[in-house]
């Protein structure tokens, strides 16, 4: 197999499971004078980490995969910060990313590399299916290497690339999108602050602390109760193309994969 740009070539097979997730969005967005500070919530912009600019999808080249697919910029797009830099305190790292249902049936892979050494540390494979407009994918990356120890370092930079398939003998022609993964350890005052937290009031806290990860599931997780707190946070970083009005659909899916780590 030939991975895209630069990636060394990985043997190894495990499976997993990688959950599709039914998220409804509301139809329209509260003005924000309406809202409860929690409703409004906003994600900061933390500063320039060296992350490619953009969340959304692209390629080497234009005209990827057929070229009678009508191509958009909500056709691939990572649920990231303005940064691109997903942050997370847990031991376990998620990616986010929106798909157009051009992609159905196609063959997507993962790539995590070392920021600085450029090593790849997890790879996975995965067969799209399913995809409809309102849903987003969530793919749950390993809390470990096979050595046991954690695959993502605290402190260390991690880049990751999502990659659509659109030709087995040409992988330039790869629609993608990637970014950065930190994992941090939050401040003992914001430990102390969590402990007695509602979780609308954690969302807020680890939003004013940069956290993405944990901001994102919390939102999702509040969305019923809260269902403007999700679109209103998408909107603060610039997703705001898909919290437009979807066809919703409430059971998840769930893709089997094949993946490797190192």
């Amino acid at each position: 197999m030939t991975l895209p740009r630069a990636l060394s070539s990985l043997n190894t097979d495990i499976s997993t499971r990688v959950k599709q997730l039914a998220i409804a969005l509301p139809l329209t967005l509260l003005a924000s004078s309406t809202l409860t500070p929690a409703q409004a919530i906003e994600f900061p912009d933390t500063g320039d980490r060296g992350a490619p600019s953009s969340t959304a999808g692209g390629g080497t080249r234009g005209g990827w995969c057929e070229e009678e697919i009508t191509w958009a910029d909500t056709s691939l797009l990572a649920l990231a910060p303005k940064i691109n830099v997903i942050t997370f305190a847990g031991d376990q790292a998620s990616l986010w990313l929106h798909s157009s249902d051009i992609f159905e049936n196609r063959t997507a892979e993962i790539f995590v590399q070392d920021a600085q050494t450029k090593d790849v540390i997890y790879e996975t494979q995965l067969q799209l299916e399913g995809l409809e407009p309102g849903k987003f994918i969530k793919v749950d990356l390993p809390s470990t290497a096979a050595t046991g120890a954690p695959l993502l370092e605290k402190g260390k930079l991690y880049t990751w690339e999502f990659a659509i398939i659109c030709s087995t003998g040409d992988r330039t022609q790869d629609y993608f999108v990637n970014g950065l993964l930190e994992s941090v350890t939050p401040s003992p005052a914001l430990t102390t602050q969590l402990a007695t937290a509602t979780p609308a009031e954690k969302a807020e806290l680890y939003a004013n602390a940069g956290i993405w990860q944990e901001t994102l599931m919390l939102a999702e997780q509040l969305s019923t109760a809260m269902p403007t707190l999700l679109p209103n946070l998408l909107k603060s970083v610039g997703l705001e193309a898909i919290t437009q009005p979807q066809t919703i659909e409430t059971n998840p899916d769930t893709y089997s994969t094949e993946e490797g780590t190192v």
